[in-house]
């Protein structure tokens, strides 16, 4: 799931084998966040 703000996107599907920008810009359409002004915060680090 995704959390934004106070908004929590449960259904959010990640496909591994794609580079993080791929996961950057299904965030932007559910956001409106541009994905060079995204940080991805996972367990263990942030996503680059």
């Amino acid at each position: 799931s995704v959390k934004w703000q106070k908004e929590l996107f449960p259904a959010v599907e990640i496909d591994t084998t794609q580079p993080p920008y791929v996961f950057k810009c299904q965030l932007y359409d559910l956001t409106g966040v541009p994905p060079e002004r995204q940080k991805i915060m996972v367990k263990g680090g942030l996503l680059k």
